[in-house]
């Protein structure tokens, strides 16, 4: 288990850090909220407003047992109604899924025919030698999905698709493929130029979520002041496929569309409320007087900017003074990481640690690597999605 913290500092900078990378005895719920507890309080740590985690029943219950622990801290923010963020990658993991659940046909048919390629080094190099039969002039590699992760079969999809020609010359002259493909008792098929052809269709529609996945993925920038934006966006391009002549993408389109409305029913929250609420704990506790309310009634009331290549935290370090207490709820929202792509991150990190020749470091020590090497590290690339494939 990874507990990563994120926060905005004085000079409005997104800083995230490794707190703890260690193991756990199981994944039940109790047991998360204990191990939370427990970092929290070894840094000394009370002023939490949210908890990112994956979409799964163990976290919510996790939630449950972890707002009871907490609920008489000083530093409790909002009484912990927004304490649970789901990850917002894994939501959009949901909507695809659902769409892909009917589909699944021509997908795994050209898997099976990557996974017989990739399944040896001879395979792969006879393989090289019906593109070059074919003349195609590709340097794109072949690669294999991890069927629970969508992101990795578009990848797969969206190179396979370029291999067409070669895939049907290796059917004709691979005898050993096409035994392969027979003697699977009708399981193991052939891609036909049908199932070609869906793919191309999949791949077309995919391109989109593909993209918005990369957005919501970043860890160095804030992601909580677009994700509805993007999440509506995505909505509105599903009612439109949902209208086309395409009778796959219409049908695709179609089950996505109630997996999204579902989701855009608890994003749209009354935005109104949250900031009142955080105003009224403010003036709370600074001991504010309701003239103070000014501060955020001269930022409802102002002008929308419309600038050019926008950088959220720029402009609001710029207008810190205007908005004084307001800037200061700001940086409690806009600090909020909408994906876990940065702890999941952290396990890729924690594999080239602990190699076979260093498996027997202890668990102290690992985590003493995993959490030194990301302190020291100077953030100069965006983690991004694929380097969880």
């Amino acid at each position: 288990m990874v507990i990563t913290a994120h926060w905005i500092d004085d000079e409005w900078k997104l800083q995230k850090k490794i707190l703890n990378f260690f193991q756990t005895p199981d994944h039940k719920g109790e047991t998360i909220a204990k191990a939370i507890e427990s970092c929290l309080l070894d840094w000394g740590i009370e002023n939490l407003l949210t908890v990112t985690l994956d979409n799964a029943t163990a976290n919510d219950a996790a939630i449950t047992h972890l707002k009871g622990r907490i609920s008489d801290w000083k530093g409790v923010i909002m009484e912990n109604i927004f304490l649970h963020v789901r990850c917002n990658a894994h939501i959009l993991n949901l909507i695809v899924k659902e769409g892909l659940s009917e589909q699944n046909k021509s997908i795994s048919r050209v898997r099976n025919a990557v996974k017989y390629v990739k399944s040896s080094c001879a395979r792969t190099t006879s393989f090289k030698s019906y593109v070059e039969k074919v003349k195609l002039n590709t340097r794109g590699l072949l690669s294999l999905d991890v069927e629970t992760r969508w992101n990795s079969t578009y990848l797969m999809l969206n190179t396979a698709v370029k291999f067409e020609k070669p895939f049907s010359r290796m059917y004709i002259d691979d005898h050993k493929y096409f035994k392969y493909c027979l003697d699977s008792g009708g399981k193991i098929e052939h891609p036909s130029s049908e199932d070609w052809r869906d793919v191309n269709v999949f791949l077309k529609f995919l391109e989109i979520f593909y993209q918005t996945t990369l957005k919501f993925s970043s860890t160095l920038h804030v992601t909580s002041n677009t994700f509805c934006h993007e999440l509506f966006n995505l909505q509105s391009i599903i009612v439109n496929y949902s209208k086309c002549d395409d009778s796959l993408l219409t049908g695709m389109a179609k089950k996505m569309k109630d997996q999204t409305n579902a989701v855009s029913e608890v994003s749209a929250m009354d935005t109104s409320d949250v900031w009142q609420s955080q105003w009224e704990k403010f003036l709370e506790k600074e001991n504010n007087n309701v003239d103070d309310k000014s501060d955020l009634d001269k930022y409802l009331e102002d002008d929308v900017e419309k600038i050019k290549d926008f950088n959220i935290l720029t402009w609001w370090k710029a207008s810190s003074e205007r908005y004084p207490i307001v800037s200061r709820i700001a940086r409690d929202i806009l600090a909020i990481p909408t994906p876990t792509v940065a702890s999941e991150f952290v396990f890729s990190t924690g594999g080239r640690i602990l190699d076979c020749y260093r498996s027997s470091l202890s668990p102290k020590t690992i985590e003493a690597l995993v959490c030194s090497q990301q302190w020291l590290r100077s953030a100069s690339t965006e983690c991004k999605i694929e380097d969880l494939l």
